[in-house]
């Protein structure tokens, strides 16, 4: 997406609920969270940390992440882009 919101484009082309991306610094990376289908919120199978480069490609897994409430969107980038910044919380239930 443009700065002033025009030019959406979809960057992930999997059955798996993919949101809250954050761009590197650098403008190379997206991190973003990850859910198996099905699984649009907190609960169920512990989402992914996943990264891809900014036009899709590369996809890989980071970290599993032990989710529950707030841990979606829990993660940023270090100024340098070399290192992602995540919060892990374990379940208490």
């Amino acid at each position: 997406m443009r700065p002033d919101g025009t030019g959406i484009e979809q960057l992930t082309h999997d059955e798996r609920v993919n949101r809250f991306p954050q761009v590197s610094p650098d403008g190379r990376l997206v991190a973003y969270v990850s859910r198996p289908p099905g699984q649009e919120g907190a609960g169920g199978a512990d989402p992914l940390l996943r990264l891809c480069a900014v036009d899709g490609s590369g996809g890989r897994d980071l970290a599993r992440l032990r989710g529950v409430p707030g841990t979606a969107g829990g993660h940023c980038w270090s100024p340098d882009s070399l290192h992602v910044v995540c919060l892990d919380r374990p379940r208490t239930d």
